[in-house]
């Protein structure tokens, strides 16, 4: 079977960039997915009348007007129900509104000006960025790095932060001692400092509902239960599993699960070798809970997850008193209480030292080859839904603008 496109994944990425070619009258292709169904880390299941998104905390907010029109002309925005962001972090015992340096105002008195005290010292003049630990404690303070970020990033990535790179870091907000002051004087959060402030999640199901409306297109280009086992490219042509043919490759799956099959040369080998990801649990529990929060963040280290939401607050016609977790399995051990656990052996791509140049000279070597990397695994990158699509978008620009 010959295609001019395949499109490896069944996921968010790899769905819209099918979708795409689509919606430009490309219809010789096909999605080659491995487990028996779609959907990847946006999958949804029902247990007990709870919503359970699987894949972990799925909201909807982007900042790109493409991906927001694509969305909304596959899933009205009528069928969302809209939401201004409450999410906590637990510092000891206090709850305070996320993001910490907009809320210390909300923290006991004696914290408050150790954290201030602590990011007066900061020295501005500081330049030695060499790894994620180094660059918070430069840019936040000895303080709000031992008592947050440090443990917290700790426990979602499963690795300690002095071997984690900075390209990341862009993901957590940037505020002065000056903005902290004027929090804490005024009591007040610093609402523009707070990334995807106003969200949306579908008024029925689950995320998955939003996955669907553009898989419903494309589902029948899709072949499920199909590993990649073999990739062979020659004269110009790829072949996988001696059996399906194409021109270009659209990968979206992680990378190093590709590696047998492409069996690299050494020095891709290499670069192979430096990519990692995480695996995170998704345990769903019941309990009550009387407050509007949509998740709390914890980065105490003696808690084995580092997340919890409570599902009812964001999907209203879920039971009521469900929540879940995420832990990283590194951390996770089976607890009898939970109604319903399940791991995701590929969360997120860890951002280890000498991951960019690694995933640089990958994409390069086989975009030479007509072999492109997309979305979150890729690209390697911790990329949220919507930056999925709006990669899906630029790439399909360039490859359609060049085959033209």
């Amino acid at each position: 079977m010959f295609y001019d496109y395949i499109v490896l994944g069944a996921g968010i990425s790899g769905v819209t960039f099918a979708r795409i070619l689509q919606q430009n009258n490309i219809t010789n292709f096909c999605i080659l997915e491995k487990e028996n169904e779609a959907g990847g880390l946006l999958r949804t299941k029902k247990i007990k009348d709870h919503i359970l998104d699987i894949g972990g905390g799925h909201i909807f907010f982007t900042k790109y007007n493409t991906v927001r029109d694509f969305i909304f002309s596959h899933y009205p925005e009528s069928n969302f129900n809209s939401f201004n962001r409450v999410s906590k972090i637990q510092i000891d015992d206090a709850f305070v509104d996320y993001p910490l340096e907009s809320s210390i105002w909300q923290l006991p008195p004696a914290l408050q000006d150790e954290i201030l005290q602590s990011i007066k010292r900061i020295d501005s003049s500081t330049t030695d960025f060499t790894d994620c630990e180094k660059y918070i404690r430069a840019k936040l303070g000895d303080a709000i790095a031992e008592k947050y970020l440090l443990p917290y990033n700790t426990k979602i990535w499963g690795v300690n932060t002095k071997e984690m790179d900075t390209d990341w870091l862009y993901k957590i907000p940037q505020i002065t001692y000056e903005e902290i002051k004027k929090t804490i004087t005024e009591k007040s959060l610093l609402k523009e400092k707070i990334p995807a402030s106003k969200f949306y999640y579908p008024k029925k199901g689950g995320f998955q509902e939003l996955f669907n409306a553009i898989y419903q297109y494309v589902e029948r280009e899709t072949i499920l239960a199909t590993p990649v086992e073999k990739l062979k490219y020659e004269n110009n042509i790829w072949t996988i599993n001696d059996k399906y043919k194409a021109r270009f490759i659209i990968n979206t799956v992680p990378w190093n699960s590709l590696q047998s099959a492409l069996n690299p040369s050494t020095d891709i080998q290499t670069s192979f070798n430096k990519l990692r990801n995480n695996s995170i649990v998704v345990s769903l529990f019941e309990k009550q809970y009387q407050h509007d929060w949509h998740w709390l963040y914890n980065p105490n280290l003696d808690l084995a997850h580092h997340r919890e939401f409570y599902i009812s607050n964001f999907a209203p016609h879920s039971n009521r008193i469900g929540t879940y977790t995420e832990t990283n399995i590194k951390r996770w051990k089976p607890n009898s209480s939970a109604l319903f656990e399940y791991t995701n052996k590929c969360a997120y791509p860890i951002p280890i030292l000498g991951h960019a140049e690694a995933i640089d000279n990958i994409l390069k070597h086989y975009q030479s080859k007509n072999l492109y990397g997309l979305g979150r695994w890729g690209q390697w990158q911790y990329f949220n839904s919507d930056v999925c699509i709006h990669e899906a978008f630029e790439l399909s620009k360039r490859l359609l603008s060049r085959n033209s």
